[in-house]
C-alpha cells in the first residue's frame, strides 16, 4: 500500500471505513474529496474531523516529543463518505383489506459530519467496514414494522395504487419514522420513496447484494471499475424513483407522458444540457448587465431629480430670506424714526422746563426785590 494510491473505499457499498494506527503506514496522506470525511480519535475522543483536503494519517512522532518521553497517544480513524446515499429497506405488512405487501423503500440520506462519532458504534461492535446494508440491517426491521402497524394498516392496496394522496401521506409517514431512526446514525434524511411492483425494484436490490457480498469477501475493485458501478446503480435507483413518481402521478395523460420524457431524459447523455447550461449562463450574464446599466441609468436620473430638487429649494430659500431682509431694514427704520420722534419731544420738554425754570426764577426775584425795597422804606 503506497502513499500516493491509498484508497480507503474500494466498494461502492462501503460508506465508512474503521482503521487504528496499526492498520496504516506512518506519515500517509490521505486527499479527501468534498464528500469525504475523516474523524480523527485519540485516546478515545475524537479531536478533529477533517473534509475536502489533504490529511496527513499516522504523523510521525517529532523529535522534542521523543526527547521528553512523551507517550504517542493511541489514534484511529473513521473515514466517512458523507453522501448521497440511498438506503433501500424492504417493506412488509397487511393493508387494512388483509391484503399482503411487499415493497422497498428508498431513504436518500447524508451524513453530517459533526455527528460522524455516532457510525463508531459499528466499530464497536467489531464492524470496521461500513456498507449501505449494514445501516439497512440495523434500522430496516423497526422501520417495517412501525411503517405497517402504524400506516399500512390504515389504507387499502386499491387506494394506494390509484390514489395519489393516498401515497403521499404513506411516504409522509414513512419520512417521520425513518428520520429518527438516520438520526442515530448522525444522517440527514433527504426524501423517499416506496415501489410496490417487485420488478421495479428486485435488479436494484440485486445488484446492491452483490456489492454487499464483494465487500463481506474484502474484495478490492478497481477505480475506474468503482465508479463505473456507482453510475450504474445510481442510474438505477434515479429510474426507479422517476418510475415510482410515474406511477403515483395523476392519471391524465399529459401529466403520465411528462413524466416518461424525464426518464428518457435521464438515461439520453448529457451533452445537450451542459449545452443549455452554456446558454442559461449566457442569458444570465446578459440579464444582469441590463440590470446593471438600468440601475445606473436610474441613479443618475435620480442625481439629476435630486438636484433640481436642491435648487428649487435654494432659489426658494432666496427669495425668503430677501423678503426677510426688507422686513428687518422696515422695522429698523421705524425704530429709529420712533428714538427721533421721542428724542423730540424729549428736548421740547426740556427747553419748556427751562423756559419756567427762568420765568420762575425772575419772579421770585422780583419778589425779592420787592421785599428789600420796602424794608427800606421802613427804615
Amino acid at each position: 500500500m503506497s502513499d500516493e494510491r491509498f484508497k480507503w473505499r474500494t466498494n461502492p457499498a462501503v460508506v465508512a471505513q474503521y482503521y487504528t494506527g496499526d492498520n496504516l503506514p506512518t506519515n500517509i496522506d490521505v486527499h479527501l474529496k468534498p464528500n469525504e470525511a475523516c474523524a480523527v480519535i485519540e485516546n478515545g475522543s475524537i479531536v478533529t474531523v477533517a473534509s475536502g483536503t489533504r490529511l496527513t494519517v499516522n504523523p510521525e512522532q517529532g523529535i522534542l516529543s521523543k526527547l521528553i518521553a512523551r507517550r504517542e497517544p493511541f489514534r484511529s480513524f473513521m473515514f466517512t463518505h458523507t453522501g448521497p446515499h440511498e438506503v433501500l429497506i424492504p417493506i412488509a405488512g397487511s393493508w387494512s383489506d388483509g391484503t399482503k405487501a411487499n415493497g422497498m423503500a428508498g431513504l436518500k440520506i447524508n451524513f453530517n459530519k459533526d455527528n460522524l462519532g455516532r457510525l463508531l458504534m459499528f466499530p464497536s461492535k467489531g464492524k470496521t467496514t461500513v456498507t449501505l446494508g449494514d445501516i439497512a440491517d440495523s434500522v430496516g426491521l423497526e422501520i417495517s414494522q412501525k411503517f405497517s402497524s402504524l400506516h399500512m394498516s390504515a389504507h387499502r392496496s386499491s387506494e394506494v395504487m390509484n390514489n395519489p394522496d393516498a401515497t403521499m401521506l404513506l411516504e409522509s409517514g414513512l419520512r417521520a419514522i425513518a428520520q429518527a431512526s438516520m438520526s442515530d446514525f448522525g444522517a440527514t434524511l433527504e426524501r423517499v420513496w416506496v415501489s410496490w411492483i417487485p420488478s421495479e425494484h428486485e435488479r436494484i436490490a440485486s445488484m446492491r447484494n452483490e456489492l454487499e457480498f464483494l465487500a463481506e469477501e474484502g474484495r478490492i475493485i478497481n477505480e475506474k471499475d468503482r465508479i463505473e458501478m456507482e453510475r450504474l446503480l445510481a442510474q438505477e435507483v434515479n429510474v426507479l424513483e422517476r418510475q415510482h413518481q410515474l406511477n403515483v402521478a395523476t392519471v391524465e395523460y399529459e401529466e403520465k407522458s411528462l413524466a416518461m420524457k424525464e426518464i428518457a431524459v435521464m438515461r439520453v447523455n448529457a451533452e445537450k444540457e451542459r449545452e443549455r447550461f452554456s446558454l442559461l449562463a449566457q442569458r444570465d450574464s446578459l440579464q444582469a448587465e441590463s440590470l446593471l446599466q438600468r440601475a445606473r441609468l436610474d441613479s443618475v436620473h435620480e442625481d439629476s431629480t435630486a438636484q433640481y430638487s436642491h435648487e428649487n429649494r435654494m432659489n426658494q430659500l432666496d427669495r425668503t430670506m430677501d423678503f426677510e431682509d426688507r422686513e428687518a431694514e422696515l422695522e429698523r427704520r421705524r425704530r429709529e424714526r420712533k428714538m427721533e420722534v421721542s428724542d423730540q419731544q424729549a428736548a421740547f420738554l426740556r427747553q419748556q422746563e427751562t423756559k419756567a425754570a427762568a420765568h420762575h426764577e425772575k419772579m421770585l426775584k422780583g419778589v425779592f426785590d420787592a421785599m428789600d425795597s420796602e424794608d427800606e422804606d421802613e427804615a
